[in-house]
């Protein structure tokens, strides 16, 4: 039985594998990125996914397949297509490299749905097997089921999986899924011979058409909190976002952020160039009352210059009364 498991398995991979068979592989590449995309627009607009938001800027990597195909009758299946990018220690996000993923199982399970699934990898040993020409869920890291809602505290693990779909399905476990590059996908996306590691680590593969993407997930290393006029106050808002920060940080020891203020254009460039700093070194001091080492922290102000509003509105000039956390190394 062990045998026709692992057959199966194969089966799984080597559909996936024949799909650049039907079509150029640029391509399928190329809608991969795409559908991730949107994958991740769902997810993060998903009100039950408050903590996949929030810990997005504290993995060290994610992988999003963004059609996963469960199929089960008593002997069960899955397997996908997708993407995988590391989060870099100066908070940028890495070009994608392309995996395929299949797995099986055993249960009285019945059903066929597809599934967006996405992994946040927030260990290096994950991170490391994924890197690997093979790794399993379960052997080669642990993997568990990713919380939903937020402020839910998670166990230590390497990977965990989040997943939304439209049906019901006997679910089958994360466990044994087998991951590994898809190289003949990367290869065409970046238009020569290259590996996961080239693209993830080395930095070799680069291409436009990722760059939404990655600014997408670089969004999430962004934490912005907001002012009243003429004020520096840290209010309730301001609290709950900031509690958030306080977690990632004490999750990552290594992580240092850089805390810039801004202020709307009311008043004199100088006055508002005094304004920002007093923001920013107010939530420098609430993080340090919270524990967080001040060594850590860099603040920095802008005053009224790079607004995201405009500034021609009221609610534009509310808007850009804030303080912007940006992760600087990881």
């Amino acid at each position: 039985m062990k045998k026709n498991l692992h057959s199966f398995v194969l089966s799984v991979v080597l559909i996936i594998s024949s799909f650049s068979s039907i079509a150029d592989d640029y391509v399928i590449a190329e809608e991969y990125v795409s559908k991730s995309l949107l994958t991740l627009e769902n997810f993060s607009n998903d009100p039950n996914m408050g903590w996949f938001r929030e810990n997005i800027r504290a993995a060290k990597g994610i992988l999003i397949i963004p059609a996963k195909l469960e199929v089960a009758f008593v002997l069960g299946g899955s397997g996908g297509t997708g993407v995988l990018l590391k989060h870099k220690n100066d908070g940028q996000w890495s070009y994608p490299a392309f995996y395929g993923a299949g797995a099986a199982s055993l249960g009285f399970q019945i059903g066929v749905q597809t599934v967006e699934v996405v992994m946040l990898v927030m260990t290096e040993k994950g991170m490391d097997a994924f890197l690997s020409t093979k790794a399993q869920l379960g052997a080669d890291m642990s993997v568990a089921v990713g919380p939903i809602g937020g402020g839910a505290a998670v166990a230590t693990t390497d990977v965990l999986q989040f997943s939304r779909n439209k049906g019901v399905f006997g679910g089958v476990s994360a466990d044994g899924t087998i991951i590994s590059p898809y190289n003949t996908l990367n290869n065409a996306y970046y238009g020569q011979g290259i590996s996961a590691v080239d693209i993830l680590v080395r930095g070799k593969g680069v291409n436009p058409q990722a760059d939404a993407l990655r600014t997408k997930l670089g969004g999430f290393s962004e934490i912005g909190v907001g002012f009243a006029f003429n004020s520096a106050k840290i209010n309730l808002n301001a609290q709950l976002t900031l509690d958030s920060v306080v977690k990632t940080l004490n999750l990552n020891a290594n992580m240092t952020m850089d805390i810039e203020g801004y202020t709307d254009d009311i008043g004199s460039a100088e006055f508002n160039q005094e304004l920002g700093k007093e923001r920013a070194l107010s939530v420098k001091g609430y993080l340090i009352s919270q524990g967080i080492e001040p060594a850590r922290l860099t603040v920095k102000s802008f005053g009224f210059a790079n607004p995201l509003w405009s500034n021609r509105t009221a609610s534009g000039q509310a808007n850009n009364r804030r303080v912007i956390l940006k992760i600087t190394n990881r």
